[in-house]
Parts: structure tokens; C-alpha cells; sequence
């Protein structure tokens, strides 16, 4: 299988997986955050932003490094998931232990503390799973990862509908993160074992040194990123109160769930471009460039018809009473945007061994980002903490932009005319939404999205290759040249 083929073949994985994981977790979340009300689905999504905050500990770099390292020789793979194994246990119980410690000094409820610490045990299973996942990675066996993430979302959804139906307390949805994280665990290990290979546990002192030496740049940036990711909802707890923590990430969840797409080519493309550095730095350069290209045109038009059916989408998925959530997701789609953009340069960087680069981009972000929450938070609430974090995703697309070195006079003049027909459709399509926006949204913006693809096409931006690939990407993955 060619290294195309293989990139298509795990994008399908990935993708069907993840527009499946997307369908499962838009119930998911619909129904927990109409069930719970905006209180008490704060106070647990609070929790989720704890988690996430400190959990990043527990995996201080060791997936991304896993993934890059075993991806250039598979007969690192026992010595890696051996090693590191141990290195989670023990990051992982310090996680925990720091989460329910920073919980009791906050001053927060007695109800709310039980709730971080219910959620705070995920973090032990999540640890264990991403580290089967970068072996998946690694391998380029994405389809076992797909799986994970179906079954994740299912049991989850499943859970949460009987939580609902039989009425259970805010505890019981929090509880649900621990056992659904366990299954998947489990899942995890059994397929590792019968179809990569079957390890033991190691402590090589050796070998631990060098991989947190090599693993700390891209545990930096997962500090930083984490926290301007999430310290937002948890300085709206403290300033505001968790109601609105409830009515933000609600929108904060959405912007979440349309970072699929760079998801899922993320996960496909980083041990491929791993590759790339050490055997052809041309492909690394093309590889880059397409991504880059593929996620303006899509990222694009997103941003603009999510913005204008905000309102839709928002009481639609949660009810009138998250109406406070409409604005927050017309400023935090950009925020995606900016994500979309900004991918192809952070793998490029990771992939060729700058990832010291990307540390210092996310550095300066989370300055930025906790720096100016802490001003406009007081008077502005949600909405500042929405700006403050389209801010900081521009600012990262900007620096990653120009530290990869794609800002070259010969990329500059190859790509100008690209980028003019590009703004042309992007403008017909907003202009379209603008002239008729009086007439059904949902029907306008769907309409407008069609001139727009239409209009790519007639401009060569996307052809026939480009329709292929993605057909082959969807059904066949292969057979692309």
C-alpha cells in the first residue's frame, strides 16, 4: 500500500469515526445539558474543565513522542508502552491527587468538589488509552482507534439516556466518564495485545530520562495549550458563577466538536510526515502545503454559516434557556477557524524535530490568553472570555505560520492567485447568506455552501483529483495517485 493510500485509508477510519463520535456526542451533550439545566450542567462541565486542565500532567508529552519515535521504528513499540505504562501510573495518581486538592482550596460547594473528584478518576483511563492510541498511531492502524472512539461515545450516550430516564442526580452523568473511560481501556489493551504486541512493564532509568528529556517540549506545549483551552470556564466559575460556565461551554463544546476534521487528518497525517523528515523533505514540504490548503477551504465557509445559525443551532441542541450561548458561538466558531489553519504548521514543526517551536508559540498564547481573561472577565463575562480565545488562536495560527518558514517570496507568488479565487468564494458565499437572510437560515446557508463548493470547482481551487481523494477517502481507501 502506497504512503497515500495509507493516509486515505486511516482519514476514512478517522473520519467515519469521528462524524459517528460527532452524531452520538450531539445527544449526548443535548440531553445532559437540557437534563441538568444550566447550574448543574456548569458545575459538571466544570469538573470536565478541571480535568482536562490537569490531566495533561499524566501525559506530560509521552503520546506525540510515542507516536513520532515508534512511527520510525516499529521495534520500539514494547519498550516505549513498557516504559511509559509506569510513567502514567504515577503521573496519573498525581494528577488526581492535585485536581481534588486545587478543587478544596477554590472554596467551591461540597457538591461541587464531590464532582471534580468523580471526573478526576477519568483521568487514570484516559492516560492508558492514549497510550494505546499512539501505538495505533504509530503503526498507522487508525482502525482500531475508530473503534474506540465509537464505542466511547456509544456506552456514553447510552448511559446518559438511562441517567435521564430513570431521573439520577448530577453524580450519576459524572460517574459515567470513569466507567465509560474503563470499557474503552479495556478495549484498548485486549486489541494492543492479540494484534500489535504483548508487553511487560519496565522501568529502564536510562530510558526514562531520555524520553522525558525528549518528551518535555511537547509536554510544555500541552501545558500551555491546556490551559488557555480551559482556564476561561474556570475563571468564569470563580468570577461568575457556574451558571455561566453552563451557558459558555455549551457553545465551547460545539467549537470542540467541529475540530474534527483537523482531528482526524492530524492523527493520519503526524506519523507520516514523521516519516517524511527522515526519508524525502520534498513530500514533508507537499504534504504541509495540501494540508494547509485543504483546511482554508474548508475552515472558511464553516466559520461563516455557523455564525449565522448560531441561534438555530444553540436552542435547537439546548433549549431556550442557553439563549446567553448564541453569541459566545459566533465568536468562538473563529476560534476554530484559526484551529483549522494552524494544524498543518504545528505537525510540520513536530514532525521535523522543531517541536521546541510550538512551545514557544504556545507559551506566548497562554500569557496572552490568561492575561487578558483575567482583565475582561470581570466586566464582560462570557463573551469576553469567547473573544480572548478567538484572540489566542489567531495569534497561534499567525506564529506557527511563520515559524514552519512557509512565509517564502517563491510560496508567496505560487500560491497569490490560489488565495484570490479562494477569498472570491469565500465572499460569494457570505454576501449570498447576507441578500437573503430574511428567507429560512438553515435553507440559505445550505444553498450558499453549494454556490460556494460550485464555485471552487469552476475555479479549479478543487477538481476531479481533489473529488477522488475524497471519495476514496470515504469508501475505497486507495487506489489514489
Amino acid at each position: 500500500m502506497t504512503t497515500v493510500q495509507t493516509i486515505a485509508r486511516n482519514t476514512r477510519f478517522l473520519f467515519l469515526a469521528n462524524i459517528a463520535t460527532f452524531l452520538l456526542g450531539f445527544f449526548s451533550l443535548s440531553i445532559t445539558g437540557r437534563y441538568l439545566g444550566p447550574e448543574l450542567f456548569g458545575a459538571l462541565s466544570l469538573a470536565l474543565a478541571f480535568t482536562s486542565l490537569f490531566g495533561v500532567i499524566s501525559d506530560p508529552g509521552l503520546s506525540t513522542l510515542t507516536v513520532r519515535e515508534v512511527a520510525r521504528d516499529k521495534s520500539l513499540v514494547r519498550k516505549y508502552i513498557g516504559n511509559t505504562a509506569v510513567m502514567r501510573a504515577i503521573f496519573a495518581t498525581l494528577t488526581f491527587g492535585i485536581i481534588v486538592m486545587f478543587a478544596v482550596l477554590l472554596g467551591y460547594s461540597q457538591q461541587t468538589v464531590l464532582i471534580i473528584s468523580i471526573v478526576a478518576l477519568s483521568v487514570v483511563t484516559a492516560s492508558f488509552v492514549a497510550m494505546y492510541n499512539s501505538a495505533f498511531q504509530a503503526f498507522e492502524k487508525m482502525q482500531y482507534q475508530s473503534i474506540g472512539l465509537l464505542l466511547n461515545s456509544a456506552l456514553f450516550l447510552f448511559g446518559v439516556v438511562i441517567a435521564a430516564t430513570l431521573r439520577f442526580d448530577v453524580l450519576v452523568f459524572a460517574s459515567l466518564y470513569v466507567v465509560v473511560g474503563a470499557v474503552v481501556l479495556f478495549y484498548s489493551w485486549t486489541v494492543f495485545r492479540r494484534k500489535l504486541a504483548a508487553t511487560r512493564l519496565e522501568i529502564d532509568r536510562a530510558f526514562w530520562r531520555s524520553t522525558i528529556q525528549m518528551a518535555l517540549p511537547f509536554a510544555l506545549t500541552g501545558i500551555f495549550v491546556t490551559v488557555y483551552y480551559w482556564i476561561d470556564s474556570i475563571l468564569l466559575s470563580a468570577i461568575k458563577g457556574v451558571e455561566v460556565v453552563g451557558w459558555y461551554t455549551a457553545a465551547y463544546r460545539l467549537m470542540i466538536v467541529l475540530l474534527v476534521v483537523p482531528q482526524v487528518v492530524n492523527l493520519a497525517v503526524l506519523p507520516v510526515m514523521s516519516r517524511f523528515y527522515v526519508e524525502a523533505k520534498a513530500s514533508l514540504l507537499l504534504t504541509r502545503d495540501t494540508f494547509f490548503r485543504y483546511m482554508v477551504l474548508i475552515s472558511a465557509p464553516m466559520g461563516i454559516a455557523v455564525m449565522f445559525l448560531a441561534d438555530e443551532i444553540i436552542l435547537f441542541i439546548f433549549g431556550k434557556g442557553y439563549t446567553n450561548s448564541i453569541i459566545a458561538l459566533q465568536i468562538l466558531v473563529w476560534s476554530s477557524v484559526f484551529i483549522f489553519l494552524a494544524s498543518p504548521f504545528a505537525r510540520f514543526l513536530e514532525s521535523s524535530n522543531q517541536q521546541l517551536a510550538v512551545t514557544k508559540v504556545a507559551l506566548i498564547c497562554v500569557v496572552v490568553n490568561v492575561a487578558l481573561n483575567l482583565i475582561l472577565i470581570p466586566p464582560f463575562g462570557l463573551v469576553a472570555a469567547s473573544v480572548v480565545t478567538a484572540v489566542t488562536e489567531g495569534a497561534a495560527f499567525v506564529l506557527l505560520f511563520y515559524a514552519s518558514g512557509a512565509i517564502t517570496k517563491k510560496n508567496l507568488k505560487r500560491n497569490l492567485p490560489a488565495a484570490g479565487k479562494t477569498a472570491v468564494a469565500i465572499l460569494l458565499m457570505a454576501g449570498i447568506i447576507l441578500a437573503f437572510r430574511s428567507f429560512n437560515h438553515v435553507f440559505v446557508t445550505l444553498a450558499a455552501t453549494c454556490l460556494y463548493v460550485v464555485a471552487l470547482y469552476v475555479t479549479r481551487l478543487i477538481g476531479k483529483t481533489d473529488i477522488e481523494r475524497f471519495t476514496q477517502i470515504l469508501y475505497s481507501g486507495g487506489g489514489l495517485k
